[in-house]
């Protein structure tokens, strides 16, 4: 049996990114600062735990305020990469892939809040 929020695309979305995440921040290992690196991480995995939590919430108030953190943790993402491009520690290709991610899990959060907030 899966549990309701596993079915959500934005859910599923935001696995994918933390996937993606693993990947990008093993390669910059040694490169960038560890406490750089655990931010990045802690906040793309804030990003699912946060829809799961959310949805488990029964009021709308709380269903939101979960979307809330989950958001801001891709605005916490946001400057991170800009650093690590900047440094050029990430390749633009890759910077851009995060940024095209970001905003779209963005859309998919706004969208969702949305949808809660007229239950």
């Amino acid at each position: 049996m899966a549990f309701p929020f596993e079915s959500l695309l934005v859910y599923k979305k935001s696995l994918s990114f933390v996937e993606k995440t693993d990947k990008i921040l093993s390669s910059l290992k040694g490169k960038a600062s560890s406490s750089l690196l655990d931010q990045y991480y802690r906040a793309a995995l804030s990003i699912p735990l946060n829809i799961a939590e959310g949805y488990g919430r029964w009021h709308s108030k709380d269903r939101l305020h979960f979307l809330r953190i989950a958001k801001g943790s891709i605005f916490e993402i946001i400057p991170i990469i800009q650093i690590l491009s900047k440094k050029r520690m990430v390749e633009e290709e890759i910077y851009s892939g995060i940024y095209r991610d970001l905003e779209e899990l963005v859309k998919m959060l706004t969208n969702l809040a949305k949808s809660w907030d007229k239950n």
